[in-house]
């Protein structure tokens, strides 16, 4: 990932450049320009393409790989049916969701780890959730989830971009419904519904 961020700002001066290779090669005479240094300028604007698209999707699966790991702990070590239960719809949802990010993947062209590790923060908030009491899992795992879930959706808007590929473009879309869907469950069953 910091590779792409490397690419990233190292593209972001790209554009300038051939902006300004392009108007070097401006013919003020006549009344057409002459596009001098359009190739780079394509090339640069598909580069961020390709690292935006890249890095929202591993975002996603990032986040997929940390809620199907939270699941299993809420499967596991749950107390209350309701949260073992979550615990399962959220593996199976965010394994297919990993799918969904695969798919968009390969029809964007880049390529995304599916067995990437989980950045810190993530692993950090699974560890606190393997080392709470049993007699306080449940209402920790849900209120971890709470945040965990409101963060992801905080995250996903942060990774659009108007340079998306479509498909990836549709996986955010698709994992933003997810997570909104499975906040709103997790803030009911917290609540006692």
């Amino acid at each position: 990932m910091r590779a792409h961020l490397a690419l990233a700002a190292a593209l972001l001066t790209l554009p300038a450049a051939a902006h300004a290779q392009f108007a070097s090669g401006l013919n003020r005479d006549a009344a057409t320009v002459v596009p001098a240094g359009l190739g780079s300028v394509e090339r640069s604007a598909q580069a961020l393409r390709e690292v935006d698209t890249t890095l929202a999707l591993e975002t996603v699966a990032a986040l997929n790989a940390y809620q199907q790991e939270a699941g299993k702990l809420g499967q596991i070590l749950g107390a209350d049916i309701r949260v073992k239960r979550l615990g399962l719809d959220m593996q199976g949802d965010h394994g297919r969701m990993s799918d969904v990010v695969q798919a968009a993947a390969r029809q964007s062209d880049v390529a995304v780890d599916a067995d990437t590790a989980l950045p810190p923060a993530l692993q950090g908030r699974l560890d606190r959730l393997y080392r709470a009491a049993p007699e306080s899992f449940d209402a920790s795992f849900l209120d971890t989830q709470i945040a965990a879930d409101r963060e992801a959706i905080h995250q996903l808007d942060a990774a659009r971009s108007p340079r998306l590929d479509p498909a990836a473009a549709r996986a955010l879309d698709t994992a933003q419904a997810m997570f909104q869907q499975r906040l709103d469950q997790t803030e009911r069953l917290r609540s006692g519904g």
